[in-house]
């Protein structure tokens, strides 16, 4: 019986199937032509040719350096130790027009030499490249919607190890820093790492004034979507200023107690049924420090049943808003809509591996994360404006998955490099659309 049964295996475990090696030049991320071609167009090795850290003129080119980290970061990962797998693709490097690539052996080197003043142009260049796509991306928005939706929140970014400068242990006890970003739609617009244990809100203004409001043309709306850290009258009265519209959760209970103290027992308020298990009404209230000039709105929303169950004790949101000038179910709709652009927050730190920092100077971690910045910009601007638009829903893992980490084959013949896609890729009309609206023919 036991030799029957070996006799099964041994004609199981045989394959028709053989494995070996070529030297054809094959690359697993042959997409990533698409996002150097895209980076091209947006003037990204120009914006980056600024930023002088090596003193001597030799091995690898600051500018090739950064791209490299950018490139791997748009492949989907935040590993220096996959700056490897780049280096050893030369028809890869070439493609993408790098001279060479930067091994992970000197990438923590190339961070390290960041100081505040390199830092500053980086940010000025992520500025400069993402100008252009975030202001496409309002014009859309705008036609859309109606308004154009900014998301301001942060993140905390774990560290494990020691010796991590400036991460400190933050409200959950763990030793983190601090990311605050900017999102207009799905755009990662804005972006600052912080030390940890930082104020939540940590440089919204300045991020605001100085990444965001000079790509708001006089012709769009823009709506800020906050969270209760933002539930600050410097907040407000900078929205107002600006003419910009607002909405911001208010879940303190402290905050929201002189607000539900006007609903609670008082029939004198009309109730708006917004759905089925909620409604809805206004209320007037001007916070401690605030101006008293102009008292500040809230929709305040009384929640009556839950997966058609009538609740015990009915419960109270809170939102404050900037307008009433429309219908309470729209105002609430659209700060809720903001539950979309938190999961925008997420896809890059999920699809790009950016959980864990990955050096240990502080100044280092910021320039990094700034690259990360700009390499999801060149990913969202390939899926707007070169992908077809029914693949404009799709995230951040998907563009990464089905356009970048894509299998293809480099030849050349005289001066010619030349890449070939399989016709069995799964998004075959995205790579053809792509290639097509970025002049590879």
């Amino acid at each position: 019986m036991a030799s029957v049964a070996k006799a099964v295996m041994d004609s199981a475990s045989k394959s028709t199937l053989k494995i070996d090696f070529t030297d054809q030049a094959i690359s697993a991320k042959a997409g990533l032509v698409f996002a150097a071609q895209m980076g091209k167009q947006l003037g990204l090795p120009q914006a980056l040719a600024g930023i002088c850290l090596k003193r001597r003129a030799r091995g690898i080119s600051d500018v090739d350096a950064s791209l490299s980290i950018i490139y791997n970061l748009c492949a989907g990962q935040g590993a220096l130790a996959d700056l490897d797998a780049l280096a050893c693709d030369q028809a890869l490097v070439k493609a993408t027009g790098l001279t060479s690539a930067l091994s992970s052996r000197r990438a923590s080197e190339h961070l390290a030499r960041f100081d505040a003043q390199t830092l500053q142009a980086l940010q000025s260049a992520s500025r400069r490249i993402s100008q252009s796509v975030i202001q496409a991306r309002t014009c859309e928005l705008q036609s859309q919607l109606g308004y154009v939706p900014i998301f301001v929140d942060g993140s905390a970014i774990e560290v494990v190890g020691k010796h991590f400068e400036g991460a400190k242990r933050g409200y959950s006890g763990d030793l983190q820093y601090w990311l605050h970003g900017i999102f207009v739609g799905d755009i990662w617009a804005s972006s600052r790492l912080h030390p940890g244990a930082t104020d939540v809100a940590s440089s919204w203004q300045e991020q605001l004034e100085a990444d965001i409001a000079p790509s708001m043309t006089s012709d769009v709306r823009p709506w800020l979507r906050m969270d209760n850290a933002y539930y600050r009258g410097d907040v407000v009265a900078w929205a107002r200023d600006k003419g910009w519209d607002y909405s911001i959760s208010v879940t303190n209970d402290k905050n929201k107690e002189p607000i539900l103290r006007q609903v609670r027992g008082d029939s004198g308020h009309v109730w708006h049924r917004i759905n089925d298990d909620e409604q809805a009404t206004v209320v007037y209230h001007t916070p401690a420090g605030w101006d008293k000039a102009r008292p500040q709105a809230y929709v305040v929303i009384c929640t009556q049943f839950e997966n058609n169950q009538a609740l015990l004790d009915e419960r109270y949101s809170v939102i404050a808003v900037s307008r009433t000038d429309m219908s309470l179910k729209e105002l609430v709709h659209r700060h809720r809509a903001k539950q979309g652009q938190e999961n925008a927050l997420k896809g890059p730190l999920i699809e790009m591996d950016l959980h864990h920092p990955p050096c240990r100077a502080l100044l280092a971690n910021q320039a990094f994360y700034t690259l990360a910045q700009m390499a999801q910009v060149i990913l969202m601007a390939l899926k707007y404006q070169t992908l077809p638009a029914q693949a404009h829903d799709s995230g951040l893992g998907k563009v990464i998955k089905w356009l970048i980490a894509v299998a293809g084959k480099f030849t050349q013949s005289g001066r010619q490099l030349k890449l070939w896609l399989s016709k069995a890729n799964f998004k075959l009309d995205w790579l053809a659309s792509c290639a097509g609206k970025l002049g590879f023919g």
